[in-house]
């Protein structure tokens, strides 16, 4: 009794430090956050925020006793160094929470990420057009609004991943309702912000929920899914460092080839601009100091922009390709894990991510992107990156498989006609 007590106690206070340290990531993305440093409750929720970071300590050290953190403990260090290094100490943040989730239910975490960051998102969008805040024009040369946020790109992504975990939670159950207002919401916060990569994302996803929705479809993509699931573990592991390549080595292909105009074009310049920061600053191992200045609500004060949105590119020149290295392995790991749950959703959601942060900074950025907190959830958390767990918990991320709905009612009535044949014999007998 003593025992499950003292494990509630300490699953609340991760739930606790979990919901303060979202809370805090998230507001410091609103351009009331970024306008108004001095203000004191600016001041509080910077308070706030570092009470969040010395809970996750706690919980480690509550929970180093009981669990073994060998990849975590690497993760730990290199993310240390590289706040030396880097002078920037938000993946290390990262990774304490990381740390502070590790074997708790997952379920109760992507809630929590769910209802705060939506939270967050539907009451700054709601101040913002109802004239509570002022919602500012970031960029008069494509009419973008701020929407509340420090930046017109902020909403739009974070609506994004928010979605996502909506969808990961409501799965087979989302309705045409839902999704309709996903969609129709997504048009708004594009007309508004135009922002086309995450609205082409969501779009693309919002269909797949919406073709889900269809038996007979429903069907076909399951056999795709298994189709998914029968390729062997090492290709699975080696998507994150195919898009970790395709990252750092797409800037430095043939300028003047016609494939890298299109492809700079499309992304905004951004090759363009992830080539001058190889150039200017290269790969560092563990770090290196750099100023990457990018624009705000507090305009375009900058001589020069040299922000790389691409998250490997970042990763690597800034926080070095050893911390990259263990970026790809924790995602390795969160396909591998989705694979043995035979979770298509999840599976599904990491793919998108994997290949939309080539181009997008959102990797490793705990006020958007909180699914790689997924894979240290319950208590299947792969041996370590063993993948050896003989026991898996049933949990939010467990899906029919196709064979168990198509077997299922044939075995029902075998078993049925079985009695009634037993009861003839008896009969007869």
């Amino acid at each position: 009794m003593l025992k499950k007590i003292k494990l509630y106690d300490d699953q609340k206070l991760i739930y606790i430090v979990y919901a303060v340290f979202i809370l805090a990531a998230s507001v410091a993305l609103t351009s009331w956050a970024t306008i108004y440093q001095d203000h004191i409750i600016n001041m509080i929720l910077k308070v706030l925020r570092y009470a969040s970071y010395l809970g996750c300590a706690i919980c480690i050290a509550l929970n180093g006793v009981k669990q073994k953190y060998c990849f975590l403990t690497a993760m730990l260090i290199t993310a240390g160094i590289a706040i030396f290094t880097s002078g920037e100490r938000t993946v290390f943040l990262f990774v304490l929470l990381l740390g502070c989730v590790y074997a708790s239910n997952g379920k109760t975490i992507l809630k929590l990420s769910c209802i705060l960051q939506g939270g967050v998102l539907f009451v700054i969008i709601l101040c913002a057009i109802t004239g509570i805040t002022e919602n500012l024009i970031v960029d008069e040369e494509r009419m973008r609004y701020s929407l509340g946020f420090a930046w017109a790109s902020y909403a739009p992504n974070l609506f994004l991943f928010v979605s996502m975990q909506y969808m990961l939670l409501r799965r087979n159950k989302i309705t045409w309702l839902e999704i309709i207002a996903i969609e129709l919401i997504n048009i708004f916060i594009f007309l508004q912000t135009d922002t086309k990569m995450s609205f082409l994302v969501l779009t693309l996803l919002v269909c797949v929920m919406a073709l889900n929705r269809i038996v007979v479809i429903r069907t076909y993509l399951l056999r795709v899914k298994q189709r998914l699931f029968s390729i062997e573990r090492r290709h699975l592991i080696a998507v994150p460092w195919i898009c970790a390549l395709l990252a750092l080595l797409l800037p430095l292909y043939r300028q003047d080839s016609i494939l890298w105009k299109v492809l700079n074009s499309g992304f905004s310049g951004r090759l363009l601009l992830g080539k001058n920061a190889i150039m200017n600053y290269g790969f560092s191992f563990l770090g290196q100091k750099i100023d990457m200045n990018g624009f705000s609500v507090l305009g375009k004060n900058y001589e020069v922009y040299n922000y790389v949105d691409s998250s490997y590119l970042q990763i690597a020149i800034r926080y070095g390709i050893v911390l990259l290295a263990l970026v790809c392995v924790l995602y390795g790991a969160a396909l591998l894990k989705a694979r043995k749950r035979k979770d298509g959703m999840l599976f599904l959601f990491l793919i998108v991510i994997l290949f939309l942060c080539i181009e997008e900074p959102f990797l490793f950025d705990v006020g958007f992107n909180l699914f790689p907190v997924l894979a240290f959830c319950d208590e299947d958390i792969l041996g370590e990156f063993a993948f050896e767990t003989s026991h898996i918990e049933e949990s939010f991320i467990k899906e029919p498989d196709i064979n168990e709905t198509a077997v299922k009612p044939y075995f029902v009535k075998n078993k049925s006609q079985k009695r009634k044949n037993n009861k003839k014999r008896k009969k007869r007998s």
